[in-house]
Order: C-alpha cells, then sequence, then structure tokens
C-alpha cells in the first residue's frame, strides 16, 4: 500500500480534500499579508490585519509545505512557491531575527 495522498483510481480522500481547501485559506491569507505592505490602512484597515499576522501565516504555509511532503504529494509546491514570492520582503523587514544579524555582520565589515 503506498502513502500518497491519493488512492489507486486517482480520486483524492476526503481528508485530503479538507486539507487541501484549508491550505487554500492559508495561501490565500499569506498573499494577503504581502498585499498588506502594499495598501495604506487608511484605505483598507483590514487588511493591515493581515500584515501584522504575517509570521503566523507563513508558519502554517511551512506545515502545509511539510505536510505535503510527508504525504508525497506535489502540492508542496504551491506552498512553497507562495513562501519563496515573499520572503524577500520579510528578510528586508527590521525586525526579522535574520535581517538584524545580517546588519551587524556587514556593519563590522564595513569598519
Amino acid at each position: 500500500m503506498s502513502s500518497s495522498v491519493e488512492h489507486p483510481k486517482g480520486k483524492t480522500s476526503f481528508f485530503t480534500r479538507i486539507i487541501w481547501v484549508l491550505n487554500i485559506f492559508a495561501l490565500t491569507g499569506l498573499a494577503l499579508s504581502y498585499l498588506a505592505a502594499y495598501v495604506s490602512p487608511n484605505k483598507i484597515w483590514w487588511l493591515a490585519l493581515f500584515g501584522l499576522g504575517y509570521e503566523i501565516m507563513l508558519f502554517i504555509n511551512l506545515l502545509f509545505v511539510v505536510y505535503w511532503l510527508i504525504a508525497r504529494s506535489r502540492r508542496f509546491w504551491v506552498s512553497l512557491v507562495f513562501i519563496l514570492l515573499g520572503i524577500g520582503k520579510y528578510l528586508e523587514s527590521s525586525n526579522s531575527i535574520l535581517s538584524r544579524r545580517m546588519k551587524k555582520f556587514y556593519a563590522k565589515k564595513e569598519i
């Protein structure tokens, strides 16, 4: 018996479909959090809430990537591509731990 997410006839199980729908909701939340950086809260106030929840949405989508990898499904690519599309913006922000470490590293080299 294969540990793949699909049945032998190519039909997906009900559980897999539910997980996929939840993954789509998480991807939508992640996309909205990316968009929040470009839209003024004065115009669309609720979009700023998604921006505040970026790290949570990123973590949830990383969990979906792990799930799809364990399930041996190609659907992991969808979540991974969405994550990679916006990770640069996160690394640029002054709030990220990696960004602070990089700034310290480059500050030492300039001296």
